[in-house]
Formats: C-alpha cells, structure tokens, sequence
C-alpha cells in the first residue's frame, strides 16, 4: 500500500496550530501513543491556512491507513489511536465533519445496490456504494466518483472485478439451508446460505477450501468496521447440551500486520443456555453480535476455543443448546478480506479431530415430506394408529412436551373424539431405544365399523400441551390441518379378547362396568401384587433406586419365560419374554385384571416411572421416555388380548405430593396427557387417582378426577384408594360427577356376613356404599383392591374358606364389582413387591378365574343375564347362612356359605332348574327339577357338601336355546389347568412316596430315599366328558432323564421321557392327544427317579433326576 507524503505549504495558521496543539494535549490522557513532537510539527506543516476542530467522535480507528480506507489519501492521520476517543483527520480538519458539511452527492441514478457491486464494476479501488438501494446509488472511489475517474476501473483490473477472478458475489445461493445435528455435530459451508450476501463474494481462488467455495468479506476497512451484510443459517439440534463453535477460515497480512483482515461478527439465537465456567462466554455476548478472530496468512485454518472478542477480553464460544429447538446462526462481516470457508458446532461427546474432519459433509436437514398415514386393517374397537412424520424433536428437551400439543379429531356423523397424540421418536422406540425423530402419533379406539374421518391440529407455544384453548400458539405448517378418510371393520378378536367386548364404560344409575360392544357387565377377579408389575428389567431406563422407602427387587420373572408362546410380542431382540409368559399365566388362570402402580418414585418399589430421569427430589417430570412407553404399550396391548383390565394406579402414598405438591400443576397434566394419549385406546381401563391417598385434599382428587375425565375421550372409569382406617375420606366424594367409584382396602379379612354393617364387612360395606351414592345422586362401582393383613394370601397354601367366601364372593354377591388380591408372605410386608413366580399362588388364581367364568360366562354368555337386574335378596331363602342375588322371580344365585341346602320360596308356576356351582374347581353340575308355587327344597351339592357352594336356579321358560329346548347350555370347559394342589399324593400302593418340592413348584421323587423308583399322583375328573388334550409340563435335570406316564383308571395309555439337557429345571412341556376321559375317571400321573451316570456327587456316586413335574392342562377337542 502507498505510503502518505506530506505536502510542503507556504503559509501557517497560527491560530490552528495552536489548536492542533490544545487537541492533542487535551486528550493525551486517553490516547494510547501520547504526544509526538515530531508528529506535531510535522502535521501542523501539512496542515492548511484554514482549519476548524470540532468534538472527537470516538473508537473510530486504529492506525491511520484505516482513516485511508474510510476516507482516502486525503486521511493522513489516526488521532488518540487504539482508544475510544479516536478519530481521522484529513487535509481539511476532522474527517467525519468533512464529511458532513461535503457539498451534495452527484445525482447519477440507481447505479448499485452494495459495495460488491461497485468492486464487480470497477475493482478493488471501488470502497463505497453511497446512496445504496435508491435511485441516487453510485459507486465511490476512494474519495471520487468512480465514473469520473480516467479509466473508470484504475490499477486493480477494471470490468472482471480485479481479484475477484470472476467469482459471485451480492448473489444468493439458491440452496438448501436448514442444518441439522447428525452424530453430535452441525457442519455448514459458509456459502450455503440463503441470505443475501451483500459485502461477501463467493470465491475459490484460494487453495484449501470445502465444498463449491468460500466466502470473503470485502465490505468496511480491513481493521474493522460495523455489523455489515449478515448471514443466517438455520439448524436443529438432535440432543441437549454442550456444543462448541468451530470457524475454518483464513486471513490476510497487510502493512506488515498480521492483525487485521481477520475477523467477523457472529450470533446464535434461540432456546439455549450459556455454559458455566471460566473463560466462557456469557448468554448477553453468544446473543449479540461479538467479534469472532483466526486464521492464518492466505490459508485456512481450524477456529475455536477463545475466539469471542468482547472489549479485548477473550471468550470460549460454548452454548448449552436444547433437543430439537431450532436455532439461527449469524455471521456479519467485520474486517475486509476475511474469508470463512466452513462453520461447525460440536457436542462435547465429539471430539475435535473429528469436528475438523474436512471429509464430512454438511449436514443439511432432510426434506422429508411433512405426512400423516393411518394404519391398515383397522377394526372396530382395536387400535388406529395415525401417524404424522416431518417435525423433529427430542424426548430429553422439556418444550417436546410442554410447548407442543399434538390432537387428531375423529368423526363419523354424530360421533366425535378428540384424541390426544404424543411424540413417538423414531416410529420405532420400543425396538431401537430412539428418544430422537420426526414422528407423532394419536391411537384411536373407533366404536363403530365404517368410514371415519380424521382432522390434525398441531401447534406450538409455551405450555401449549396443557391449554385447553383450541387456537392456542402457532401452527405448525404442514402437519396442522391434515385430514384423511380410513374404513373401519368388524373385530375378529376371540372371546377371551377384550376388544371382542367393546369399550368398558360406567354408565349413569349403574352399579358395575359394562362393555359397549356385547352389554356384558363386567365383573374384576384380579392381580394386586406385585404391585410394581412395570419395575420390570426389561424395559428400558428402569432400576431400583436406593430410596429409603424402596422394597421389592427389580423384576426378572424368569420362571415365566416358558409360558411365552411363539408369536407372542417382545422388544429389541427378544427382551420381554417373562413379563409376556406371566400374562400369559393369567389369563390361561382367567384373571381379568392387573393393577399395577405406574409411578413408584420415591414409593415401595422406587423403580416404575414413565419419566427420562428418575429423581426423588426434584421436579424434573417434563420429558418422558419413548421407548420405555412403547415398550409398556405392548405389554397393555397383550394383557387386552389375554382378557385383562389395566388397573391404572397412578401414584402412590409416599409421592402423591411429588407432582405439583398434591395440586394440579404442569407437570401432573402432563403426566395424564401422556398417560391418556398412550393407553387410553385400550377398551377395559381404569384410573385410579392413587393408592393409599391421604395427603391431597379432597379438593384436589376433585380436580385430577374432572382433568382425567375432560382429556380421556373414552370416559373410562375413575377410582380412588385409601388406607383401611380411612374409608371416610370416600364420603366427600359422594356425588362428584366424574368419580365412579371406591376400590377398597382391608387390613385382615373380617369373618363377617352382615348385610347392615357400615364397616369391618366387605359385604355389608359394599351395600352400604351403593345405597349411599345411589342417594348423593351419582351411583358408584364397589370393588376391593387389597387385604394386606394376616389372611392375605402365602405362597404354596390351600385358599381358605375365609379367604374366597368373605372376599371374592363376598364383594360380588353384596351387587359389588370385584375384587383383586394382595399376596404376602411370612416374611415380609415387601413380598408383594418381590414375588416372581405366580404360580406360587396357584389355587388362588384359579378360584378367582372361577369367579370371573360365573358371572361372565355362565350368567352372561349362556344365560343371557343382566346382572344389573340382579338385587340382594336374602330373604328368598329359610337359612341365615346364604346370600341371594335374584332377579325376584327367574333367577336365583344363592351362596351357600356353609354348604347343606336350604328351602326358597318360588312364587310362581315355572319351571325351574337348580344348578350347583363348585367354587373351588369351576365345575357346573346339573342339580333338581323345580315347580314352583311353594317352598321347595333345593337338593344338596353333588360332592363336599359341608364346603361352601354356589347355587344357581333359573327358569328355564325363559332361558330357551337356539333349537327350543328349554335347557340352558352348561358351559364348555375348554381348558382345565392343574396344578400340584391339584393331586392327590398320598402314597399308593406299589408306589414310592411323592413329595412337594416347594421351590421349583414341582412334584417329585425324594432320590437319596428312592433311586429308580416311581412315585404318583391322583386326580378325579369332574369336568364334562368328551376327549382332550393332555399336556403335562416337566422339569428337566442334567442327572437324568425322568420318565412319565399316563393312567387312566388303572390302565397306561401313554409316556414321555425327558429330553437330555444341561440345564437344570427347564421347564418343557408333552401334549398326549385325544385322550377319552368320563366324569369319575381317575387320572394318575407316575414318575420316576433316574440316573444318567454323568453327573457325580462328593462321595462318587452318580446324582439322580427326581422326575420334577408341575402342571397338567386338558384341553377339551
């Protein structure tokens, strides 16, 4: 660059010397050159006749060749250089005042719209476009009109733009600029964007450089200068946290000074955080427009760390950003000549040579089409899944949840839902464990075959997802306003399938749940324990926290691995397979309900949770895990198919304060937003508000109760559950409208058959709490959740007569709804948080699912009852040791609680058939022939008649068959499961005694007495004659291989031999087929012990196999 040579004057101006002089003193304080002589002689010889000194206008330069590049060679001076008190002198006085007063500009016309423009035309000595974007635009040169210059273009090569070799430049890349995070890290090419360029020019004639070029600024003076033609670039971020900013640029030496050319502006806005720590950057510099330095000498060069430029201190450029929130980038120019080739942010999971890998492309968003898809093969009371792809987020940011609400709305004429949807990830979380992804989903339960239609809304604002406000915040294009048509047909589900019922609803003035498809009232014969079913190992981002309330283990329930059947569901790569088999079990055992606790955090089981974190004392319950609710979902979706109810029980006494501290705040309607949007669709759900509540108000319940109820499209029914002290809490919910009922805990089981009892009754109690809610207005479902005192059940014993008369029947013949059980064991009050194998409790499932087979099928599927029409009628009989249920004159159910017989007074002429139902085998035996018109005795049970007995009298004129026939159809029994309490194992003759082997559940052979022997086992068949399928499961030993055969009154019809296994006590299973069996036979299973030889104990004897077996099903053909 030329140098500056004074001009000699012949005349001097005192008087302006003199003030040059009190200039310069006057702010020699602030200056960081103080005062030269030499500099003052010589600028006072240089200066004109006639000078005028105005104020300093401050930080205007640095060095006097930046005054020549603002404004020219007239500029000979930086004066209180490096200081905010800086400002250029000119020939004439103070630059900027000359500027000022400067006579008007030429009116030339609409010459140039930027500075890049003016250089295109007349090369680098082009510094200005005045007047730019008007119609009185020209280029400036230096401090000349560039058309009046002789040559128009000087030394720096006129039309091709001098340096510019040609390159674009004031252009805008018509390109995608929507980044997006791929692998931690956000990779732009600085000239991909879609902002104009302005003062920046495309090029490529420096070696080096990424992509189709890079960009230089050739705009302000190459020291610095203003904020000048910004660039935006847009991007996601796929993860929340640390992210660094990586520039690759490139700078020039001028003046010998490797300081200048160097720099640029740079900002991000959007939702994020600045980093904590030493030497970072505060949010106010990341948001503002801060100087960002690097490079080398005409070469490109990796930027980071301390680059951020703020009043000469230097700052890392770190940002804490959030999962899919969008961000937009800024870079200005500064200094001229600085070239920026690629712009990267890295998460700290990254390293740096990898961020700086030059081979990576950019990382451009996907232009994935924004859709919404319903699935196929939709049935009615099954589940639609509508799903819209297109918007990414993430699980692990707050606002996925919080600030967006995703609704589809479902019609069909009259008929409409709004269903609320949720965040899915991937569309495939419960195998691939994705909290990332673009998909959102609603399920839909349609209640009626057809065409239905469906119409989006999705938008985003703050809370959004908790508004009830149907244009709140912004929509999100789109996806918001999609609407479709789909054809719904009818459900081929089986019987035991709950979708083959329809949707569970309680309706106004009635005592129970009834299913809208088939009107079957619904009757709970259900699971309590483990109550933290969901603390289960499989499912992803679930442990045992170390609280000092937890108990229980976390779930493996591996002896129900063999129950998983082949088709069965399970999750990444198999996982789940125990849970499925124990869902299994249940609904072989004809258990229709779970319940199960979906938030254990700070509870007993400190395991089962639907959040990311799991955290006991703080109020992080914004983000939920994807998977690990997929994950749930398909367990649901398997226990509607194997016919059980999902007891929802949503919090529980030691965290009903954890949310919002008892009250409904974000965070609780969240978690009922998500909990509604994911399982709602389920035909047989119900609520419960919580188990043992006592901290929240009344008040409270009140509202979870009514928000439930307004979200939940389906209405399903609402519970609460206190402690057994505290029954009087239910009191002041009597007459709510959305609340449907209690489900009641007892400590012990009271031996009590009081119908007036208001209290320590759970027949008495359930009369009590209909006739109470009947008068509030509001009629309830009574049902029973949990005796958790000294009856509770215990693994491996008998059900006691206090245990299934005072508590299964008892809580049904009373016009209650059902009941559940809570298993105990003589250890510990943790047992129901611990227990693994259900089978344990093997008669107790069974006598439950006879209750449920009674009133489901037997008095709803055969007879046609409705059991709403059914009343407490203890009068109808001459003993006091019954209960009655009847319809007042056709049907009767008696419970003979003392078995014996009893007379009843039948009032009219019918004909009536007695039926004796054996609560403890399910079994339905054809009684007496009654006429009626008197009282009459009615016979006494087949069998046991000292035991309690279930009595069914029906008119038979009423109960006609499809062929006429005035006998109702008993029951088929398809499947008979029995178990070990099932046998008889009293020692026969010329059998070795068996033996219970407790902790495999098993029968065996006690081999250190018995080697090579066989043992048996008895049963009578009382079911219905015909032929069946036998399937016997057994244990296999590596010691030996035992054998097993079937006899039928005495006579062997078959064997089976234990296949050769290295494992011990896997369970398989043996089906002998078409086996002919009579009400009466005997069946007797005998087995042995053996030895294969290969296994050798300590004293060198070979160890024998014990001939372990555990279960016998009969399928009837």
């Amino acid at each position: 660059m030329k140098q500056h040579k004074l001009k000699a004057r012949k005349t001097k101006d005192l008087v302006g010397f003199l003030c040059l002089v009190f200039s310069l003193f006057a702010n020699a304080g602030t200056g960081s050159q103080g005062i030269n002589l030499n500099q003052l002689l010589d600028s006072f010889s240089a200066r004109p006749a006639s000078i005028q000194l105005t104020a300093v206008k401050g930080d205007e330069c640095n060095l006097t060749s930046e005054c020549k590049s603002l404004y020219g060679e007239t500029a000979y001076d930086c004066v209180n250089s490096r200081s905010n008190q800086s400002y250029c002198m000119c020939e004439d006085g103070i630059c900027a005042d000359l500027q000022s007063t400067a006579p008007p500009e030429p009116e030339y016309g609409d010459e140039c719209d930027t500075t890049a423009q003016c250089k295109n035309t007349y090369g680098n000595i082009a510094n200005d476009c005045v007047n730019s974007r008007s119609d009185q635009s020209y280029c400036q040169c230096g401090g000349e009109v560039c058309r009046e210059m002789d040559g128009n273009g000087g030394d720096n090569g006129g039309d091709n733009g001098g340096n510019n070799g040609g390159d674009n430049g004031g252009s805008t890349p018509s390109v995608n600029t929507q980044y997006q995070e791929l692998n931690g890290l956000i990779v732009i090419e600085a000239e991909n964007t879609q902002s104009e360029l302005g003062e920046w020019q495309q090029k490529s004639d420096l070696a080096g450089y990424t992509g189709n070029g890079y960009l230089e600024f050739n705009g302000n003076s190459y020291i610095s200068g203003p904020v000048n033609s910004p660039l935006e670039y847009t991007f996601t971020a796929a993860q929340t946290g640390t992210y660094h900013l990586h520039m690759y640029v490139a700078r020039e030496t001028i003046d010998n000074r490797s300081d200048v050319a160097n720099d640029g502006y740079v900002r991000l806005d959007g939702n994020y955080e600045a980093v904590a720590g030493e030497g970072n950057a505060t949010k106010d510099i990341l948001s503002s427009d801060t100087k960002f330095y690097g490079g080398a000498d005409q070469q490109f060069v990796w930027a980071s760390g301390k680059r951020l430029d703020k009043n000469h201190a230097k700052h890392n450029a770190i940002y804490n950003l959030k999962a899919g929130e969008e961000y937009t980038f800024t870079l200005s120019g500064r200094s001229k000549f600085f070239k920026v080739d690629r712009i990267v942010f890295r998460h700290s999971t990254v390293a740096n040579g990898e961020a700086q890998n030059l081979e990576l492309p950019e990382t451009l968003a996907t232009t994935t089409a924004k859709t919404c898809e319903v699935s196929d093969q939709n049935q009615q009371w099954h589940r639609v899944e509508l799903t819209c792809k297109g918007y990414f987020a993430d699980e692990s940011n707050d606002a996925t949840f919080t600030n967006h609400r995703f609704n589809v709305t479902f019609s069909q004429g009259n008929q409409r839902f709004v269903v609320p949807g949720h965040f899915a990830a991937n569309g495939n979380a419960a195998d691939s464990g994705a909290g990332q992804g673009d998909i959102w989903r609603a399920y839909f339960m349609p209640p009626s075959t057809g065409d239905w239609n469906y119409q989006v809304s999705f938008r985003k604002g703050t809370n959004i997802a908790v508004s009830d406000q149907l244009n709140a915040g912004q929509a999100i294009a789109d996806i918001d306003g999609q609407q479709g048509q789909f054809s719904v047909a009818a459900s081929t589900a089986d019987s035991q399938d709950l979708r083959s019922q329809g949707l569970l609803q309680h309706l106004d003035g009635e005592r129970y749940q009834r299913f809208a498809g088939t009107g079957n009232i619904y009757i709970e014969a259900g699971l309590g324990s483990p109550e933290n079913l969901l603390g289960y190992a499989d499912f992803d981002n679930t442990v045992k926290g170390s609280g000092g309330s937890c108990k229980g283990i976390l779930h493996q329930f591996s002896e129900h691995e063999s129950d998983w059947q082949s088709g069965d569901p399970s999750w990444a790569g198999g996982k789940g397979k125990g849970l499925i088999g124990l869902v299994n079990y249940l609904g072989s055992r004809k258990v229709n309900s779970a319940y199960m606790m979906l938030n254990t955090v700070k509870g007993d089981g400190c395991d089962a949770h639907p959040w990311l974190v799991y955290q006991e004392n703080g109020n992080n319950k914004r983000t939920f895990d994807v998977s690990k609710l997929d994950q749930w979902e398909r367990v649901f979706a398997h226990m509607t198919k194997q016919g059980l109810m999902l007891h929802m029980m949503t919090q529980e006494t030691e965290n009903e304060t954890l949310l919002n501290n008892a009250t409904l705040g974000l965070e609780r309607k969240l978690y009922y937003r998500e909990l509604i949007s994911r399982f709602a669709h389920h035909p047989a759900v119900q609520w419960n508000l919580g188990e043992e509540q006592d901290a929240t108000s009344i008040a409270a319940l009140k509202s979870y109760s009514d928000y439930i109820q307004n979200l939940d499209p389906y209405n399903h029914g609402i519970t609460l559950h206190t402690y057994p002290g505290q029954h009087d809490r239910y009191d002041d919910m009597l007459g709510h409208a959305s609340f449907g009922g209690p489900t009641i805990q007892y400590g012990s089981i009271p031996e009590n058959a009081s119908a007036t009892a208001t209290r320590n009754s759970v027949y008495g109690e359930t009369i009590s709490w209909l006739n109470k809610s009947a008068a509030a207005g509001k009629q309830w479902y009574v049902t029973y959740t949990e005796a958790s005192g000294s009856h509770a059940p215990k693994p491996y014993q008998d059900v006691s007569s206090r245990q299934r008369i005072y508590w299964m029947w008892a809580s049904v013949m009373s016009g209650g709804a059902g009941f559940s059980w809570y298993l105990k064991n003589d250890g510990t009050h943790a047992y129901d948080l611990a227990v693994e194998d259900l089978r344990e409790f093997d008669q107790l499932w069974q006598q439950t699912g006879h209750v449920n087979y009674f009133f489901s099928n037997i008095l709803q599927q055969q007879l046609g009852l409705n059991l709403q029409d059914l009343q407490v009628d203890n009068g109808a009989t001459s003993t006091t040791n019954d209960w009655v249920l009847s319809d007042l004159q056709h049907n009767y159910i008696i419970n003979l609680r003392n078995g014996g017989t009893t007379d009843i007074q039948l009032n009219n002429n019918h004909v009536y058939q007695v039926y004796w139902y054996n609560p403890r085998s399910g079994v339905l035996s054809k009684g007496l022939s009654l006429t009626g018109g008197a009282k009459l005795n009615i016979g006494t049970a087949p069998s046991q008649t000292n035991q309690d007995w279930v009595v069914l009298i029906t008119n038979r004129e009423l109960n006609e068959d499809d062929q006429g026939g005035n006998t109702p159809n008993l029951p088929p029994t398809s499947k008979i499961s029995l178990d070990i309490n099932s046998f008889d194992i009293s020692q026969v003759s010329g059998f070795v005694p068996a033996y219970k082997d407790n902790a495999n559940n098993a029968l065996a052979v006690n081999a250190g007495a018995y080697k090579d022997k066989y043992a048996a086992a008895r049963y009578t068949f009382n079911n219905e004659s015909g032929n069946y399928n036998i399937t016997i499961t057994t244990l296999t030993e590596n010691d030996g291989e035992s054998s097993y055969r079937l006899v039928v009154n005495g006579q062997q019809l078959a064997e089976y031999t234990n296949p050769k296994s290295a494992n011990n006590y896997q369970a398989t299973k043996h089906t002998w087929n078409n086996i002919s069996l009579t009400q009466g036979d005997v069946i007797q299973i005998e087995f042995n012990s053996t030895s294969n030889g290969e296994v050798i104990s300590s004293n060198g004897q070979p160890d024998y196999a014990r001939g372990r077996w555990r279960l016998l099903e009969l399928t009837a053909q």
